[in-house]
């Protein structure tokens, strides 16, 4: 993970008669130490016990061409005070020596902290037969078999009338103050409707949904005021759709009904 590199005659760009010293950070390492403090000293055994000569701190950083970090100094230290006897920098046990240490301080790991879990919590009660107050039952029409007639199909579902008059109200309003708190919608097909309430409860329409369907969720986000669905299928529509001769007007108009700037800008 890490290397010390030490130049004792200096690097191409360091002052005439320094020591240069670097520890480079290898980029197949990960970036765990790209915000490390390093600290490079000199130190001396002459009299018994170590003896910090020189030290430095957080130097300045430096990318190489494998765009490894590289930290250190050009100019760590002149020759001639290395060799200065008075300095005590050498030392004298293994003949002439010269002791570096280098220390690395990694930065603190940031506390866990969990999200809110109202949302969680929200998309829990999601369709929850147990809790819910109010019911939509979706109508699908399917071919028979024999394609003479098509027989029609209720699929319910359930939710909070409390969820909904904050998120939804126009939804709310479908039930009115009466009873029987379950309303008929004829008018969006129940994958589409699946999407709707799923948004409705906080949660996000897959991007695959979301183009597939995308106009028919205008359409749906449209009727019911849910407007920040209503821009991402917009959005996704535009990004899906190609612009021809062909259909320019057609979408222009669509655009236009609709009241969709993004779609009628790329037009």
């Amino acid at each position: 993970e890490w290397s010390l590199k030490i130049y004792p005659g200096g690097t191409y760009d360091a002052p005439e008669g320094y020591l240069s010293i670097f520890l480079q950070h290898h980029p197949d390492a990960g970036h765990a130490g790209q915000k490390s403090a390093v600290k490079f000293e000199i130190d001396s055994d002459k009299f018994g016990a170590t003896k910090k000569v020189m030290g430095l701190t957080i130097p300045k950083k430096r990318f190489d061409s494998q765009r490894s970090i590289v930290i250190g100094f050009k100019d760590f230290m002149s020759i001639s005070d290395i060799f200065d006897t008075s300095q005590n920098i050498l030392d004298g046990r293994w003949g002439t020596s010269l002791i570096i240490a280098v220390s690395i301080k990694e930065p603190p790991t940031a506390a866990f902290v969990s999200k809110n879990p109202f949302q969680d919590m929200m998309q829990n009660k999601f369709l929850d037969e147990e809790s819910s107050d109010v019911c939509f039952e979706v109508s699908t029409v399917e071919a028979n078999e024999d394609n003479t007639s098509r027989a029609r199909t209720l699929i319910p579902f359930r939710a909070h009338r409390f969820i909904l008059e904050i998120c939804a109200p126009m939804l709310a309003e479908l039930f009115g103050d009466g009873e029987p708190p379950v309303v008929t919608v004829n008018d969006i097909k129940p994958d589409v409707f699946h999407q709707l309430l799923w948004y409705v409860y906080g949660g996000t329409v897959p991007e695959t949904p979301l183009k597939e369907y995308a106009k028919d969720i205008i359409d749906a986000a449209d009727k019911y005021s849910i407007v920040n669905l209503k821009l991402e299928a917009e959005a996704a529509y535009v990004e899906s759709t190609t612009i021809t001769a062909d259909n320019a007007m057609d979408n222009l108009l669509y655009a236009d009904a609709k009241n969709l700037a993004v779609l009628k800008e790329a037009v």
